[in-house]
């Protein structure tokens, strides 16, 4: 029996998802205008939190929507697979019990509270009969399948349950040619990994620790802040019309932004242990680049003062 390959339902989720971002970006769009033209105050500081915080947003949304995207079902005689992102599963037939239309099997499923919208439901669920469920599906509904193991259940969504059921059925009646080991993988395993490493913590931790100075320096120091600022340069070299001060913000949100990017970019490196030099640089970027934002500040601040 050749592999065979089903995939989730899109259409609704990636809409649905795709307007998420645009809002979270919108947010991010409106409180970065908000900041550029206000001073720097107590709640200026709390505007200059949203575009960081939209972004923030937006970037989860993001690697939803990548999943969504990426989201394969797998089966052949030896087993099956499951990729949603970073998320992996593979299943010798041996350990599989069962697999039934969810419709069916009498099981009513509520996901936890968590990153999913209708047309992208990930997460798990509680059952008082199976325990714990983890869901990798693009809805609960009719076309939800259940796979179980002797410990473990998941609930999919393939296009074509009909199909997917009859693959199924062909495939364990094929026999095993090749046993696959099981193996199991989620973005919380790479967190884990990453978080342990020493080297990476410190790339990390410095890479946040930056531009959240550079936001408390600005606070502290508002007071003290001329109220324009020479805020950027002409290609000549000659600074830019002055601007109100609360534009100095826009620097340490730029370097939160390149942080969540440069986190996202090296983890996705790091899977890789051959690669692994490489996503030490990507974050060390991130905290040169802040560190740059820092001087950009004072050289500003300079010659505002000058």
């Amino acid at each position: 029996m050749s592999e065979s390959i089903f995939r989730p339902r899109r259409t609704q989720g990636l809409a649905v998802g795709a307007g998420l971002c645009g809002l979270w970006l919108a947010i991010a769009g409106v409180g970065t205008a908000r900041l550029v033209a206000a001073p720097i105050t107590s709640a200026g500081l709390l505007v200059g939190l949203a575009p960081a915080l939209g972004l923030a947003a937006a970037a989860a949304v993001i690697y939803r929507l990548v999943g969504l995207w990426t989201a394969v079902y797998r089966l052949d005689r030896n087993g099956f697979r499951m990729q949603w992102g970073w998320a992996a599963e593979e299943i010798p037939w041996a350990l599989v019990r069962s697999v039934r239309p969810l419709a069916e099997s009498g099981v009513r499923l509520r996901p936890r509270i968590g990153l999913w919208w209708p047309g992208c439901v990930v997460g798990t669920a509680s059952h008082e009969d199976l325990g714990r469920v983890e869901i990798f599906a693009a809805d609960l509904g009719p076309g939800a399948v259940l796979l179980s193991t002797d410990d473990r259940h998941f609930v999919i969504s393939p296009e074509l349950p009909a199909g997917f059921m009859q693959a199924y059925v062909q495939a364990t009646r094929s026999g095993v040619l090749e046993p696959i080991p099981p193996r199991s993988l989620r973005p919380d395993f790479l967190a884990a990994r990453v978080w342990a490493d020493r080297r990476a913590r410190v790339f990390l931790i410095a890479g946040l620790l930056v531009p959240l100075a550079l936001i408390a320096y600005l606070a502290v120091g508002s007071s003290g802040l001329p109220p324009e600022v020479a805020f950027g340069f002409d290609p000549a070299g000659q600074p830019n019309p002055a601007a109100p001060q609360g534009r100095l913000l826009l620097l340490p949100v730029i370097g939160l932004a390149f942080w969540t990017l440069n986190l996202v970019e090296g983890a996705w490196i790091y899977r890789r242990e051959a690669d692994r030099s490489l996503s030490y640089v990507v974050w060390a970027a991130g905290v040169l680049s802040s560190a740059l934002l820092w001087g950009a500040t004072f050289h500003m601040l300079a010659v505002t003062s000058g």
